[in-house]
């Protein structure tokens, strides 16, 4: 009696084991032991990244829905990407415990040292959460092995499949044809600036992406969809980003906006006047817009980052287009976001 209310203590005090706490994380798998790729595991088991490339609390807190990979991908694909573009990745990597970013990250040296064995530590970190098994593994522990022996090498997750479910993983993640062009149409544009330009683009790139995806996010009505990412991964394009590519190349091309104080004066006053008239419609049951599921909420935080990319375009517009007043730049912006505001006021109405 007393050895079976020993094992019912026991079994209520001890935690489940988590596939996450699972090291090789070959959760769900057969495994042999002897295998050279679960030796390799055991071998860098050990190893840590310096604690100085760990975000701080302040710089965590503002990352708690970011995505590591899909800052990974954008920033590899930015030109001329800096040290603190890095860094927004490395933290993003460490705040969502991102094993495959910062496998990417230390096994290219993007940001941080190179260092292979902790990129291998990684590696064994990877499991069944995006469809990685035994087999994977042992792929990419190979290839990390190769970069290490010959000192040379690129290396992604992508690289080495066997696996459907990864498989599948990797197809989910890679561009599509539009993504491809707009990726090239950036690199077109940038391709003859200098390292100032390019560093002040990226940060407007930042800028104009978070408020892309906000307002393709918050104020394009999700109702009858198949979910919200189905609709602002390609509606922040149509209406934001793809517009801005556009006009970037006009500029490129002399023509630049040109707008008085005036103008802009008015143009300001117009956006504050529609923003204050969204936030205090009565939009009765439910605090949605008419028939959408378009809040007040999802509109101020569109809002805020509205005004962080207009701020940043300022910023880049001084550096690039040094004739183009603060104003000009300031009336661009506000008048296509007047636009945006002028339609969802009309939302209000539809009750």
């Amino acid at each position: 009696m007393i050895l079976i209310r020993t094992i019912l203590v026991l079994l209520f005090f001890v935690p489940l084991v988590h596939a996450e706490d699972v090291y090789p994380n070959v959760h769900g798998f057969l495994v042999n032991k002897d295998d050279d790729w679960y030796k390799k595991c055991i071998q860098v088991r050990d190893e840590h990244p310096p604690s100085g490339d760990f975000p701080s609390e302040q710089e965590t807190k503002s990352l708690a829905d970011c995505s590591a990979s899909d800052i990974y991908y954008d920033t590899i694909q930015m030109p001329g990407a800096t040290s603190n573009d890095w860094l927004r990745v490395r933290n993003c990597a460490f705040r969502q415990s991102d094993n495959a970013v910062l496998m990417m990250l230390y096994a290219n040296g993007l940001g941080v040292s190179r260092n292979i064995d902790l990129a291998m530590n990684y590696s064994c970190k990877i499991g069944i959460e995006i469809g990685s098994s035994p087999v994977d593994l042992a792929d990419r522990l190979r290839h990390l092995a190769k970069i290490q022996k010959d000192g040379i090498g690129t290396f992604d997750l992508c690289d080495d499949i066997e696996s459907k479910g990864l498989a599948t993983h990797c197809a989910e993640m890679r561009d599509s044809g539009p993504e491809k062009e707009r990726k090239l149409r950036i690199s077109r544009l940038t391709n003859e600036w200098n390292a100032s330009q390019r560093a002040s683009f990226n940060k407007l790139w930042w800028a104009l992406s978070e408020y892309a995806r906000r307002h393709g996010f918050e104020e394009i009505d999700q109702s009858g969809r198949d979910g919200p990412s189905a609709v602002w991964e390609h509606q922040d394009q149509a209406t934001v980003i793809d517009p801005f590519l556009s006009s970037m190349k006009a500029f490129e091309e002399g023509n630049l906006p040109r707008y008085s104080d005036e103008e802009f004066e008015h143009l300001d006053r117009e956006l504050n006047q529609l923003y204050k008239r969204i936030m205090e419609a009565n939009l009765g049951k439910g605090s949605y817009l008419g028939d959408t599921l378009i809040s007040k909420d999802g509109i101020k935080h569109t809002q805020r980052a509205w005004l962080k990319y207009r701020n940043s375009l300022v910023d880049f517009g001084k550096v690039k287009y040094p004739k183009v007043s603060e104003a000009s730049w300031k009336a661009f912006c506000t008048k296509q976001r007047n636009e945006q505001l002028l339609k969802l006021l009309s939302l209000t109405a539809q009750k």
